[in-house]
């Protein structure tokens, strides 16, 4: 008779708890590694999401003038700050009709030079502003190593965003 298949391994299965201390110790120095270039991926992102909002609204505005062939208005909701957030609207009549609204964007400045009280897109979808440079996006608090970004509308009404500041 043979004894071989009554033998029992004394070996179990799992982790030690040393094994598992080096893992959790590999794992915090890691997130600690990571957690600086993971502000600045979010600071980034919420610049790009004030930026495409405002660009957004511009392209409706303009859609909107077009299709109705009369004036459509972006008004900010503070004229200190465009990120207090904006509505696009139309007067037709004397009455005014609200077509789209963008409540406030935290931790973002939007600001332009010389802070118009709104931004008109004329029937022909063109700006009826001359003197604007653009609306610069930043953060509330900027940081290093994380650029502002740069919203500009063209001569034919569209806008376009890059890095930077506006001049």
């Amino acid at each position: 008779m043979s004894h071989r298949g009554k033998i029992k391994s004394s070996v179990g299965a799992g982790f030690t708890l040393v094994e598992l201390m080096i893992t959790l110790t590999i794992a915090a120095v890691l997130a600690t590694l990571a957690a600086p270039s993971f502000r600045d991926y979010i600071s980034s992102q919420r610049i790009k999401d004030g930026s495409y909002d405002l660009i957004a609204a511009m392209v409706f505005a303009r859609s909107e003038a077009l299709k109705r062939n009369t004036s459509v208005d972006v008004v900010p909701a503070s004229t200190a700050n465009w990120a207090s957030g904006w509505t696009v609207q139309v007067t037709v009549g004397g009455t005014t009709t609200t077509l789209r609204k963008q409540d406030a964007k935290s931790g973002v400045s939007i600001t332009v030079a010389g802070n118009p009280t709104k931004l008109t897109y004329g029937n022909d979808g063109r700006v009826t502003v001359t003197t604007l440079t653009g609306f610069t996006v930043d953060l509330a608090s900027p940081l290093s190593g994380v650029p502002p970004r740069c919203v500009t509308i063209g001569p034919s009404g569209t806008p376009s965003s890059k890095l930077g500041t506006c001049s």
